[in-house]
């Protein structure tokens, strides 16, 4: 984890909540300035308040779920801002008081001694279709749920058992009730909750499809177009999936080495070490989730290509299944780490090395 930097004169922590805002404004000796309770978050009065120390400021929050207008208010009115990672930040919910006015004087304390944790904030202009793909995951599992609970249904009741390609078409989902027989005890209710849920997969499916399409468009249409391109070289990588590595990721530049990236993936695993001896490891949620499922996902489906199962299954052979898995995914994450940073597309002799890539080719041949 790292910690934010400041280089102003003054630091602003701010506890904020849905109706209030706790500010506390000190210079870098630890000089309270001003400690106020802005009601309704008011950004106009905020303004004015900070208006002394505007031009040479800092302000951070927690990275609660409220924080995008105060980021854009930052942004407007051209202040530095930055977010403390809200896992990392447990020295404003320890101590024996706990207030909006203790934490605000917490958060700005870790702002100018450089102890703050920080967490990155997703630019305004990009942050709204991250926000949709991140819907669109959910309403999936939503969706595989219920697709889930038809087929339970269909065993129990003893119906005649739906395909998944049956219920992932429109077309198909409307005529599907019609081939059920009802007609046994409990035929009307039960007829009517395989209705309501065909009706919802119908609304999920039809829903999904729309937002699959215009999510790519925003895609193509984007500056992410090149990126999302060099993404889907990758084997295993299609349109979702490229999707959420852009989106998620944003700007490759901002992770200094490829261990740096994978980290932020979850796809490697921190050790925990003192005066030489091995405690395990922990941080297994620190990171982005969306970008861990991802790989996750990337690593399970790029096995379609020979070449790549074929690698995959020497390494399984190596290192037995588990531990297999985990260096082949973070492998992927590397390399598309590396293919982002040099603006290229999958290359299988960079990936593989030259001698294995023959080697596969021979044994696939």
């Amino acid at each position: 984890m790292e910690m934010y930097n400041s280089k102003t004169k003054y630091h602003c922590g701010i506890d904020l909540h849905k109706s209030s805002a706790h500010i506390c404004v000190m210079d870098k000796e630890g000089n309270i300035m001003l400690h106020k309770n802005i009601r309704d978050n008011n950004f106009v009065y905020m303004k004015k308040v900070l208006a002394p120390y505007v031009d040479d400021l800092t302000i951070a929050c927690e990275s609660t779920y409220n924080w995008y207008p105060l980021a854009d208010f930052c942004r407007s009115e051209n202040i530095e801002f930055t977010l403390g990672h809200a896992l990392y930040m447990k020295s404003i919910h320890g101590g024996k008081a706990k207030n909006d006015k203790i934490d605000s004087k917490k958060i700005t304390d870790l702002l100018r001694t450089n102890l703050l944790p920080h967490a990155y904030a997703c630019p305004a202009e990009y942050r709204s279709h991250r926000d949709l793909l991140r819907r669109r995951i959910k309403l999936v599992q939503s969706k595989s749920g219920i697709s889930v609970y038809m087929n339970i249904f269909e065993q129990q009741n003893e119906l005649k058992e739906s395909t998944l390609y049956m219920r992932s078409k429109p077309d198909k989902l409307e005529s599907l009730v019609e081939h059920q027989d009802f007609s046994g005890i409990g035929g009307i209710a039960m007829e009517r909750n395989y209705q309501l849920n065909t009706n919802l997969l119908m609304a999920y499916t039809k829903e999904l499809i729309a937002v699959d399409k215009d999510l790519k468009e925003f895609t193509l249409n984007s500056a992410y177009n090149e990126e999302f391109e060099i993404v889907k070289s990758m084997p295993g990588v299609g349109d979702t999936l490229g999707m959420v590595i852009i989106y998620e990721t944003h700007d490759i530049k901002r992770f200094k080495s490829p261990g740096k990236y994978s980290s932020y993936c979850r796809v490697i695993k921190c050790k925990k070490e003192s005066a030489g001896k091995s405690y395990g490891y922990s941080g297994a949620k620190i990171g982005n989730p969306f970008l861990k499922w991802a790989y996750s996902q990337a690593a399970v489906l790029s096995k379609r290509n020979p070449l790549m199962k074929a690698f995959s299954n020497d390494l399984i052979r190596q290192h037995g299944e588990r531990k297999a898995r985990a260096i082949y995914t973070h492998k992927i994450c590397r390399s598309i780490y590396f293919m982002l940073q040099r603006k290229q597309k999958f290359d299988p002799i960079d990936f593989f090395g030259r001698q294995k890539y023959e080697r596969l080719q021979r044994l696939n041949n």
